[in-house]
């Protein structure tokens, strides 16, 4: 449930009136994103997608088999078939290959490097040098090198910590 703490995660619970479908009134859950940019695929992977599919992978049903209708004249969408929905439906999976490594941004397309993740959890190692802050800490913005151990930050009130990319890194001088 680590993957729940995360300040821009909200969850709501949905009361059911009791009736003979949900004798017991169980709830549902509404689970909001933050703010989500529906940027091409290209731009990378948005982590809050990916988190919540690490917690629906276990009840997703792979089953489904997505159709998409005749394509239209300048029709942008893709055309899915049995094995290109599976394919689709777990394109936020860790090891997914939808669309490919270069599109889902895990490449840089000009370097060929790989990009620094968005969020790494504190007692994991530094994946890129530079300047790293956690939102479980105030005024925690500090430089690790690659390999550092991110420190978890005891007692917050924020919950897990998680180390997230500064992206005001100073210009190196030439």
């Amino acid at each position: 449930m680590s993957e729940l703490a995360d300040p821009r995660i909200k969850i709501t619970a949905l009361p059911y009136p009791r009736d003979k479908l949900n004798p017991d009134g169980a709830n549902g859950l509404w689970i909001e994103l933050g703010e989500l940019d529906l940027c091409p695929v290209e731009n990378g992977v948005p982590d809050l997608l990916v988190k919540a599919n690490r917690l629906i992978r276990p009840i997703r049903c792979d089953q489904l088999n997505l159709n998409t209708l005749d394509p239209w004249d300048g029709d942008p969408n893709p055309r899915f078939d049995y094995e290109s929905s599976l394919r689709w439906m777990r394109r936020f999976d860790d090891d997914s290959d939808w669309p490919s490594a270069e599109q889902r941004g895990k490449l840089s397309p000009e370097s060929g490097q790989q990009k620094v993740p968005s969020s790494v959890p504190g007692g994991q190692p530094c994946p890129q040098a530079g300047w790293w802050l956690t939102p479980a800490k105030t005024s925690s913005r500090r430089y690790f090198k690659v390999g550092d151990v991110m420190p978890a930050i005891e007692g917050s009130d924020y919950g897990s910590t998680f180390w997230q990319w500064d992206i005001d890194q100073p210009v190196p001088k030439l």
